[in-house]
């Protein structure tokens, strides 16, 4: 048995993203002076019952409890910090005061009555919780009302490299799962987009084990993508927020582009959108072209196309 430390943080981990953020919050509570440990999840053999949510969730959780009860046990810690809402799910209460760490809620994230269950324990939970440590302050408008007291506490950001006189045009797709967040979709959507001097880098997963997974499912990189795995600290860039509504459903709108007989209307609206920055961002109205500015019109997707041809038509 170890010493007995200040703060157990409990990792779920299931992505790359949220081990690299899990171990800022150890060096920060190290950095403030706080004895901690920290516990990874196992999800082992259950992992083949995750084929969609909320079943995901629900096996994760119960793989956070399990590592949780085993910190608990060896570290006997003062106090735990369990990241994300999905590991917090079904530890009930574990007899030592508990925060959560959270980037997005349930309710926000996992919407619908599917999800029903999820946003019950969530609020059970964030209810029961001492406090809650948000991300950002999205994340403190999204809770729900009979939530804990909250506090924001931003993983923290590296100081930026010095500014290069070199510019090089380059997009960034983060795939660390690559069947959860569609690395094939990813370069279905680069091939239709086919920007000219613009490089893809796909970052977040090993290189060698990208290049496996396409080549199991017959799938080709790109001319213009490069797996580059984690993207080095120095290289800097200009970041246009993509707006919720287009990673809500992408596979729907690719797939009705390969399904359109103008499948010219999708690349052109795949580069619209990769070129020009969310309407909602402070630069949008300087960077869309001056005739949708005097239009108010904005380039129609591949579905919505073939609508309004169909109606033309008839017509």
């Amino acid at each position: 048995m170890s010493d007995r430390v200040d703060v157990l943080v409990v990792s779920l981990g299931t992505t790359r993203g949220l081990r690299l953020s899990d171990a800022q919050l150890v060096d920060m509570f190290r950095t403030a002076g706080a004895t901690v440990a920290a516990v990874g999840t196992r999800i082992g053999l259950t992992n083949a019952l995750r084929r969609g949510y909320p079943v995901n969730d629900l096996v994760e959780a119960i793989a956070a409890r399990r590592a949780l009860r085993a910190g608990v046990s060896a570290h006997l810690p003062r106090a735990l910090v369990i990241s994300t809402t999905t590991a917090a799910f079904a530890i009930g209460d574990p007899g030592v005061p508990f925060a959560v760490w959270l980037d997005s809620p349930a309710r926000l994230n996992r919407p619908g009555a599917l999800n029903w269950p999820l946003h019950l324990l969530e609020r059970r939970q964030l209810a029961r919780a001492r406090m809650l440590m948000a991300h950002s302050p999205g994340t403190l408008e999204a809770l729900p009302a009979a939530a804990a007291p909250s506090v924001l506490v931003p993983p923290p950001i590296p100081a930026a490299p010095p500014p290069s006189h070199v510019r090089e045009p380059f997009c960034v797709g983060y795939t660390p799962d690559p069947k959860a967040k569609g690395l094939p979709l990813l370069c279905a959507a680069w091939e239709q987009a086919a920007l000219p001097g613009v490089r893809l880098l796909i970052a977040g997963l090993a290189p060698d084990r990208a290049a496996a997974f396409l080549a199991r499912r017959g799938i080709t990189l790109p001319r213009t993508a490069e797996l580059v795995g984690m993207l080095p600290s120095r290289r800097s860039g200009t970041c246009w927020p993509a707006p919720a509504s287009l990673s809500a459903r992408p596979s729907g709108r690719i797939s009705a582009s390969r399904r359109s007989r103008r499948s010219t209307v999708g690349r052109r609206w795949c580069a619209r959108r990769l070129a020009v920055p969310s309407r909602r961002s402070p630069w949008a109205a300087r960077s869309r072209p001056s005739s949708w500015r005097r239009s108010g019109a904005r380039p129609r997707s591949p579905a919505r196309s073939r609508s309004h041809s169909r109606r033309r038509t008839t017509a």
